[in-house]
């Protein structure tokens, strides 16, 4: 039996009857072996928050390492250590440090990369059906899928240096939020 995530329950993880009620066997849908699931299939990768406004959609690896993060975008070694360096210092200098923040970095294309980079990833991209905002994608589960992914993305240029199978293998996963 094939199984694909339905995502059909309505849970309120604030009411603990609501709770009570969660079946994780619920989430998914189990369909004959001989049934086609067509993958083209997506959603407009948007949402909308608490506050009613509409968010993007990004993607994103699921790597936190530095050297990792600089070989996907190309970009020096030391360049998350210095934005991060510069940000500790704003932070500490003023409290409205955002402005200032991107004052300091905006003359220095790398540090505008990477700071880019980590704010929206890849960009927008086609949300596979059934994934919920925020998931993440374990690419070993299938190498085929995650490339339909990061080629969807609408910057998947910052890491055009790379091959496909590259930019999976340094990435540990996609996620998307």
């Amino acid at each position: 039996m094939k199984r694909i995530r339905q995502c059909s329950q309505n849970i309120d993880w604030n009411n603990p009857e609501s709770i009570d009620n969660y079946r994780p066997e619920d989430e998914y849908e189990y369909l004959p072996e001989d049934t086609e699931i067509v993958d083209e299939e997506s959603v407009n990768p948007t949402y909308s928050s608490h506050t009613g406004d509409t968010k993007e959609i990004h993607l994103y690896p699921c790597t936190d390492n530095s050297l990792f993060l600089t070989e996907l975008i190309h970009v020096p070694d030391d360049t998350l250590d210095r934005l991060d360096y510069i940000k500790e210092q704003c932070q500490e200098e003023q409290s409205e440090w955002h402005k200032e923040y991107i004052e300091r970095i905006k003359h220095d294309d790398d540090l505008v990369r990477m700071n880019t980079f980590l704010a929206k990833g890849w960009g927008r991209f086609s949300v596979p059906v059934g994934y919920p905002r925020g998931d993440t994608f374990d690419i070993s589960f299938d190498k085929d899928l995650a490339e339909k992914l990061f080629d969807s993305a609408e910057n998947k240029n910052l890491s055009k240096h790379l091959s496909v199978e590259r930019v999976l293998q340094l990435s540990s996963g996609l996620r998307w939020y």
